[in-house]
């Protein structure tokens, strides 16, 4: 039986993955930096098909802030914002969620983190353009 696209989450990184910069000062000085020509098709038609969150390390309200300023905040679940100062900490929690699989989309490989988990799968931010490719 294949995976259940209802019963899926993906997961998006924000620095390097969503936004192309993680200087918040930067994006309000220079909004052009924010890549929403490129990812905003991406997430209308993800967030068709699958539960969209944010899985991200920093200052909850700073990262907040760049997706309202990105105008991105409003394709993703509220339900499914994980955002802390050590994001590893937070695979535990994530893997507990009630979604067949999940997929954790970053700049940076975290496969070795999640291969206790085995409903979480890491995808590299660089497959955005075509990430339904790579979705099972």
């Amino acid at each position: 039986m294949g995976i259940n696209h209802n019963k899926t989450l993906i997961l998006f990184d924000i620095d390097n993955t969503l936004i192309k910069s993680n200087n918040i000062f930067q994006l309000l000085v220079n909004p052009s930096i924010l890549n929403n020509e490129d990812i905003i098709p991406i997430l209308s038609k993800l967030q068709q098909s699958y539960t969209l969150g944010i899985w991200s390390q920093g200052f909850i309200k700073i990262q907040l802030t760049k997706l309202k300023i990105a105008n991105l905040i409003s394709y993703f679940n509220k339900d499914q914002i994980w955002i802390s100062h050590k994001k590893i900490d937070l695979l535990h929690k994530i893997n507990s969620q009630n979604f067949q699989k999940i997929y954790i989309i970053d700049d940076k490989d975290f496969s070795e983190y999640i291969e206790a988990y085995p409903k979480l799968e890491y995808v590299n931010e660089k497959y955005l353009s075509n990430l339904e490719q790579h979705l099972l």
